[in-house]
């Protein structure tokens, strides 16, 4: 089984440009991207903030997209 590094809650913030109060909003709000709780401890795996990336991206080249 490949292990994959796990971040922090800082330091997954400062990959999705959110501070940390919002991804704990996020959390709270049972929104955002799935996360890994051990204890009081909080980690995000890369995987999945790149997963809540895509899911949320908005593709603009659809009809109502052109001026």
């Amino acid at each position: 089984m490949e292990t994959e590094e796990l971040l922090a809650e800082r330091e997954a913030a400062k990959f999705l440009k959110q501070s940390h109060r919002t991804l704990q909003q996020w959390r709270w709000r049972h929104v955002g991207p799935n996360y890994v709780k051990s204890g009081r401890n909080v980690r995000y795996r890369l995987s999945e903030l790149l997963k809540f990336l895509e899911k949320n991206e908005v593709d603009v080249s659809g009809e109502h997209g052109e001026i």
